[in-house]
């Protein structure tokens, strides 16, 4: 007989504390812009861009998730040459 294997939850890699400031800061982007009729943002995207944002050696990952909300909020990026997180925009976006 085979035995079963053991199967194990998926590990984060972004620390618990990190996740609470990507949830309270989803919650204030969309308690203030969603209801002037804006996009607003999940905290699975924000955990998206946290983790590309880790990958890169260029930004940190709390200034690339700035970056992000700056660009769904705008409509454009502070920087120009930022298009790495273009799709995880909401659906309907200008920039998507």
């Amino acid at each position: 007989m085979a035995k079963k294997k053991k199967v194990s939850k998926p590990v984060s890699l972004i620390p618990v504390a990190e996740t609470t400031i990507l949830g309270i800061k989803a919650k204030k982007f969309n308690a203030q812009y969603v209801k002037k009729g804006e996009y607003g943002v999940d905290i699975q995207m924000l955990e998206k861009v946290y983790l590309r944002g880790s990958e890169s050696l260029i930004d940190s990952p709390q200034d690339r998730v700035n970056q992000f909300m700056y660009l769904v909020r705008s409509g454009k990026p502070l920087n120009p040459e930022y298009t790495q997180d273009f799709d995880l925009l909401p659906e309907g976006h200008l920039k998507k």
